[in-house]
């Protein structure tokens, strides 16, 4: 009889290789960046944009007073929601890793739930700017751009006129 491969090697996993995939690219925290507040719940200020952007007449004539302008001010509520994962590193992993993957096994672990964490935000952020209600419109083409009454350009620059008032 003689030695088969199981006899004279014992597998291992290769040190050089590894297909550990990750997600990337995420712009969530640029979009909507993370805000540090007091409280769970609470309110904030809010000033009318078009107040701030109005354009006045500031001529006066000699001797009489300024105009005067005006801002609105209101205020608004926030609620902050948790948002949380965890996974498990076993004790059965860790006394069974080899010494110098124990380290490696760790960070697998926070990586998984890091990304985790981020995918969801990533869905919430594309969730809240593609919603009709959030961008102003849900306009939608009622024609084909077909026959006689057909006008594509008119279309869509309705659509466009929608959007940016």
């Amino acid at each position: 009889m003689g030695a088969t491969s199981h006899d004279v090697h014992i597998d291992q996993a290769l040190s050089e290789m590894a297909l550990g995939y990750r997600p990337e690219g995420f712009i969530a925290d640029m979009v909507f960046p993370i805000v540090d507040v007091g409280k769970q719940s609470d309110l904030y200020v809010e000033w009318s944009r078009s107040d701030r952007l109005r354009v006045h007449d500031t001529k006066r004539a000699p001797g009489t007073e300024a105009k005067r302008i005006y801002e609105s001010v209101s205020s608004g509520t926030y609620y902050s929601s948790n948002y949380a994962l965890k996974t498990d590193v076993t004790i059965e992993d860790l006394k069974n890793a080899d010494p110098i993957y124990v380290d490696n096994l760790k960070e697998g672990k926070t990586e998984l739930v890091l990304d985790g964490l981020l995918l969801d935000w990533e869905v919430r952020l594309a969730n809240q700017v593609t919603s009709g209600s959030n961008v102003g419109t849900y306009t939608a083409i009622g024609s084909s751009w077909t026959g006689s009454g057909a006008d594509p350009l008119g279309d869509i620059n309705t659509m466009i006129d929608n959007v940016s008032t």
